[in-house]
């Protein structure tokens, strides 16, 4: 009787409940839900052309070290390019430890910001190089459209992205710079506006 018992309030435990289970018959024929869901900002970047492995060191050469494709899906045309050297913008030499200081430039085509098609923008009124003495150093609202009219669906984007091209040059090469094989490790990384 007692197995019984506990069996019954067992089955009363998990039964289901049903609140209010009886219609209320002067309900309105109509209802309605307020939908809403987001779909996060992000942004991608891929590697077109790699030629780091082979940087003339000469003084005042530039080097146009590789290209990237850019691609966001907020719609503004905008992004933020956030650039980091493992030796501080340096080159160092493998053997003796010798240090090559470089600038870099992001190169922008078609930016509505600029003044002319041949400017190369770093930030919106910023010099054509910089140097990377900081940990993070923002390229700031690069142009993530095809042109300035941004006449470009995202989709079209996707398809075939704006390429930006990325140079170095270096600054304090001489003649009496020890002979060495000189490297660093640039980082880059794209995100909406403001978000990095």
């Amino acid at each position: 009787m007692k197995m019984k018992l506990l069996a019954a309030s067992a089955a009363l435990a998990f039964a289901p409940t049903f609140a209010n289970a009886a219609i209320d018959l002067n309900a309105s024929d109509t209802v309605s839900f307020n939908l809403s869901g987001v779909i996060e900002e992000y942004c991608v970047m891929e590697v077109v052309d790699d030629n780091a492995g082979v940087l003339q060191l000469e003084n005042s050469v530039l080097n146009n070290f590789g290209s990237v494709k850019v691609w966001c899906n907020n719609g503004t045309g905008f992004a933020d390019v956030n650039v980091t050297s493992a030796n501080s913008g340096k080159l160092v030499g493998g053997t003796y430890g010798e240090e090559i200081t470089y600038s870099f430039r992001f190169h922008e085509n078609d930016h509505p910001l600029t003044t002319s098609a041949n400017d190369y923008l770093i930030h919106r009124a910023g010099k054509p190089h910089i140097l990377l003495t900081q940990t993070s150093n923002i390229v700031t609202e690069i142009w993530t459209k095809k042109n300035a009219a941004g006449t470009h669906t995202l989709t079209e984007l996707a398809a075939a992205p704006p390429i930006k091209q990325l140079y170095l040059q270096t600054e304090d090469v001489m003649a009496t710079t020890v002979a060495d094989t000189y490297a660093d490790v640039l980082t880059l990384k794209i995100g909406p506006v403001g978000s990095l």
